[in-house]
């Protein structure tokens, strides 16, 4: 575990998606949350925050993308912060959220083998939301 330091850039193969919106990966048992990340993706990742536990990262570079992994459709993605996984198959989509409550309930709520229910689909993948925030900054997006 040497590896896992403040500021230094390891090589990760991303496991899943935490509840929260983080990749998940592990070096040799030690848990690393990545921004940004896809379950599937092989990544340099440069390590900006390191507990006792676990630390936290950044995609510097994707080495190998993955097979889930498609081309959003709005040209915003990734600057405005609006859509979090429109790069992301939406069945896999489905089948992350479900695997973060089976996950939440296990780990958190220490439950075991328990069964839970399909994540239902939504008719509509794109357009459906009706909140909206505002960020403001220097840098033009056209």
């Amino acid at each position: 575990m040497n590896e896992v330091k403040k500021h230094s850039i390891i090589e990760l193969e991303l496991e899943s998606i935490a509840f929260g919106g983080k990749a998940v990966a592990h070096l040799d048992g030690f848990t690393i949350f990545i921004e940004r990340g896809l379950p599937g993706q092989r990544v340099n990742a440069k390590i900006i925050r390191k507990k006792n536990n676990y630390a936290e990262a950044r995609v510097i570079e994707v080495l190998s993308h993955s097979s889930t992994e498609v081309v959003p459709q709005c040209s915003y993605f990734g600057t405005c912060g609006g859509c979090l996984f429109q790069n992301l198959d939406y069945q896999e989509q489905i089948a992350q959220k479900h695997h973060q409550v089976k996950e939440s309930l296990e780990h958190i709520g220490g439950f075991n083998n328990i069964d839970v229910q399909p994540t239902m689909a939504s008719p509509e993948i794109y357009y459906y939301r009706n909140k909206m925030e505002f960020s403001f900054a220097n840098a033009r997006w056209l």
